[in-house]
């Protein structure tokens, strides 16, 4: 969409044939933009309270399952594995 949006708008004709202020123009052309702007800005905002959100949820999985404690013993049992593995060399 945006592709296409930016190879169709070539103000230079537009630039060009003016005779009256450039700001005017750019100020005109520009303002097409604007709810694209609003629309990221709310796509921000969603995209945060997402974040937020599974943040939220990763901290209460972490503290009802200890985590820390889990990747502890996961790494023990990693090493001993390992230790197993090469006793058999």
């Amino acid at each position: 969409m945006l592709k296409e949006m930016k190879r169709k708008d070539d103000i230079l004709p537009k630039l060009m044939a003016s005779t009256g202020s450039h700001d005017d123009l750019f100020s005109k052309e520009i303002s097409k933009y604007e709810h694209i702007c609003q629309e990221i800005a709310s796509n921000l905002e969603v995209q945060e309270q997402f974040l937020m959100h599974i943040q939220a949820q990763n901290d209460e999985f972490a503290s009802i399952f200890n985590l820390k404690d889990y990747k502890g013993i996961a790494w023990q049992m990693q090493i001993m594995q390992s230790s197993s593995v090469l006793s058999v060399f």
